[in-house]
Formats: C-alpha cells, structure tokens, sequence
C-alpha cells in the first residue's frame, strides 16, 4: 500500500479531474442549450425557410447575435421579394413582347407566301423559301420564349435522336439564308459524321447559328464563312 501522503495526494488529484469532467460537462449542456436557437436559426435561412420568430437566448452575447441573425433575415427576406417582383415584372413584359412579335411575323410570312403564288424567278424563289422556313423557326422560337416565361424551373432540355444530314441541312439552309443578304459565301466541309446523334435539336442550332451569325458580322462583305 502506498503511504498515507502519497495516496491522499492521488485521491485529491483523481477529485480535481472528477470534478473538472462534472463541471464541463453541466456547463457544456447549459452552454449547448443556449445554443440551439442560433443553430436553428442559422439552419432556417439555409433551408431558405425566411418567415420564422428568431428566440432568444439566455446568454446576453448569445442574444446579440440572435439580433444580428433577426435583422440579416429581415433584410435578406425583403431583397428575395423585390428580386422576385422585378423578376415577374420582367417575365411579363418579355411574354407580351413576345406575343407583339407574333403580329408583324404573321404579316411576313402572309406577304411570302402570297409571293410563293406569283411569278419569280429561280432565285427570287429561293430566298422566298428562306423567308418562309425561318419565319417558321421564329414563331417556335417566340413559342419557347412565352414558354420559359410561364415556367417556374426554366427550360427543360428535351433530348432526341436527330439524323445528322438532316440536321445539317437545316443549318446550311440557315446560313445560307443569312449569308445571302450580304453576299457572302458558306464553306462547309464535313467530316466522320456519325448518321445520328442525341442532342436538344433545338438548343443546339441555336448555338450553332449563333457561332455562325458572330461569324457573319466579323467577315467582309462577298467574304467567305
């Protein structure tokens, strides 16, 4: 056995630990539980839930930043709101937009295809089809548009299998039709094209007559693309 000084040094030195242990552990939970307002309050405005009371805490330094986190939430509330108005009143006046486009559209193609009826010359018919086909591809890009304007969660890729030479007509078809105007010429290689592919039909030409366009704009008048 160990002398008596020896062990009641121990025993005093196991009772400090003890107690040490008790108390952060009490303080701990007490501390943990003044806490949890702040923490539910944080994880509220990341689950972008904005209409909650903030509570308070028992702790004084704890209640400041609860003020701090009521007046964060208040101001972010109020900013989301406005963002949302301005964003609707925008969705509208594009959809409206839109729907005026429809009428002067509707008045072209009428007067082509009155044109499509009279005599012209092989040419003059050529650049008549182009009027008409894409005075088509604008009205289904004026659809979209009113289309994205009524959506909540914006457009929705729709994948499909498109016949590459079909595809690439259609954009032949295009470019040429804007190249005519400034009488430039299109030069097109293709090469190990697959015979079909997936893809948003849609969404992809237009990123390719975008290209194209840009293209366009940056080349001289009888130039070449």
């Amino acid at each position: 056995m160990p002398s008596p000084d020896k062990l009641m040094k121990v025993l005093i030195i196991l009772n400090g630990i003890i107690s040490i242990f008790v108390c952060s552990t009490f303080f701990a939970g007490r501390l943990k539980k003044q806490l949890q307002p702040v923490l539910n309050a944080t994880q509220k405005i990341k689950e972008r839930d904005l209409d909650f009371e903030v509570p308070r805490s028992g702790i004084t330094e704890f209640n400041d930043i609860l003020l701090s986190i009521s007046d964060m939430k208040s101001e972010l509330k109020h900013s989301l709101e406005q963002q949302w108005r301005m964003e609707q009143a925008k969705k509208e006046q594009m959809s409206a937009l839109a729907h005026d486009i429809k009428t002067p559209l509707t008045v072209v193609r009428g007067n082509a295809e009155l044109l499509r009826d009279s005599k012209m010359t092989d040419g003059q018919q050529e650049y008549n089809r182009y009027i008409l086909k894409n005075a088509d591809r604008m009205e289904q890009y004026l659809n979209m548009l009113i289309g994205l304007t009524k959506a909540e969660s914006g457009y929705t890729v729709h994948l499909q299998k498109i016949q590459t030479q079909k595809f690439m007509k259609d954009l032949l078809e295009q470019a040429n039709g804007l190249a005519a105007a400034r009488k430039l010429q299109i030069d097109a290689v293709q090469h190990n094209l697959p015979a079909e592919f997936t893809a948003d039909c849609n969404l992809l030409g237009r990123a390719i007559m975008n290209v194209v366009s840009n293209a366009m704009d940056y080349t001289p008048d009888r130039g070449t693309v």
